[in-house]
């Protein structure tokens, strides 16, 4: 799914997981993706973002607000990981949610 991820430093709770975000790439288009993985024990808890056909803008995200994502986007607005743009894509019968990323998407060595 996604590789290259680094911790942003922001916890979300998520599910009754306490979780850390971490910030990738998808493999195949480049575009970021996010994580949620539990505190502590790096257990993959949840993929917040969708990889698209459509790439999101330089410092974008697309958000999975549905089925078991449903509030994630409302979730991470309120940890401060990403601003929500108001602009939606047609996934299917759902819409992804085009989120400015409020993390730096690449760590200084």
């Amino acid at each position: 799914m996604a590789n290259d991820f680094i911790n942003t430093g922001k916890r979300i709770e998520w599910a009754g997981f306490d979780c850390d975000v971490w910030l990738g790439s998808y493999v195949k288009s480049g575009a970021p993706a996010l994580a949620l993985m539990e505190r502590g024990t790096g257990e993959d808890v949840v993929v917040a973002s969708v990889n698209l056909s459509v790439l999101p803008p330089t410092g974008c995200v697309w958000i999975k607000d549905w089925t078991e994502n449903e509030g994630m986007l409302a979730a991470l607005v309120a940890a401060g990981v990403v601003e929500d743009t108001g602009m939606r894509r047609e996934t299917g019968f759902c819409e992804a949610a085009l989120c400015r990323l409020l993390v730096p998407e690449r760590r200084e060595p």
